[in-house]
């Protein structure tokens, strides 16, 4: 049973030229990512999963993720 977006959101986020660096895969696309992500609440159910869910303080590079998060790892301004 394939499962598929009934939505699907597709674009370039332009990230820069790759060194090796996670900083790289900040996107430069900024419209295309900023409060694009969805907060992912704890599953009542769960008890071995996702016991405090998605809802992260920080991105990957320690970024504050103040409100709706972005799309993709790095929260953007």
């Amino acid at each position: 049973m394939p499962i598929q977006d009934k939505s699907p959101y597709y674009g370039n986020p332009k990230f820069k030229e790759f060194n090796n660096s996670l900083s790289d895969f900040t996107p430069q696309q900024i419209r295309l990512v900023k409060n694009r992500g969805i907060s992912i609440p704890k599953i009542p159910s769960d008890s071995i999963g996702l016991v405090y869910g998605l809802q992260l303080q920080k991105d990957i590079l320690g970024n504050k993720i103040k409100s709706k998060p972005s799309l993709g790892a790095i929260e953007v301004e």
